[in-house]
């Protein structure tokens, strides 16, 4: 994680380890999926990040009116597809 509290985005992580000189074999692989999600397990995913906790009531109640809001622009059938990509990142330490 950075200073700020936000994680390295991964293709910065990648440029890094490409070029750092203890590191050696860098690989990577990209796979594009999603995630499929009810209402309940939409809003349910939002509810369980630790970023919440320091929330008041007030921009709680506003962020679950958010999340509700972007379910029924976007859903379809009730379900509401989440895009991802994952990045995987393997490399060797030069001896």
């Amino acid at each position: 994680m950075a200073a700020s509290g936000r994680a390295t985005p991964k293709r910065l992580i990648l440029d890094r380890l490409s070029g750092a000189t203890p590191c050696r074999d860098v690989e990577h692989i990209e796979i594009d999926a999603h995630q499929d999600f009810d209402r309940d397990g939409f809003v349910g995913r939002f509810q369980s990040s630790s970023r919440l906790a320091g929330l008041s009531v007030k921009a709680e109640a506003k962020l679950n009116r958010g999340i509700h809001k972007i379910f029924e622009r976007h859903a379809q059938g009730g379900v509401l597809r989440l895009p991802l990509r994952f990045l995987a990142i393997v490399w060797r330490f030069r001896n």
